[in-house]
């Protein structure tokens, strides 16, 4: 990997993409969001979280975020259902 120093340099780099992640995190307050659901899924390797984020939209309501994860080593196609979703 290098250094950190040399890894902020390259937009790439693990610490680079880190830092993103890390930025868009803050900016959104998905470390303090509240999850509401945890729907079904049609697969068993795929992990679908639905949160309310802090952060308001025009209408003054939470926005709703998704998390969705592929736990396998292939493609998995899915529908996601949740009373959470608008």
């Amino acid at each position: 990997y290098g250094t950190l120093p040399e890894q902020l340099k390259r937009r790439t780099s693990f610490a680079s993409r880190l830092r993103q992640l890390l930025r868009i995190r803050n900016q959104w307050g998905i470390a303090t969001a509240r999850q509401v659901d945890v729907p079904d899924v049609a697969h068993p390797g795929m992990l679908v979280m639905v949160h309310e984020l802090e952060t308001l939209d025009e209408q003054g309501l939470p926005i709703v975020q998704l998390t969705v994860l592929n736990m396998t080593g292939t493609a998995v196609d899915g529908t996601v259902r949740s009373e959470a979703l608008p």
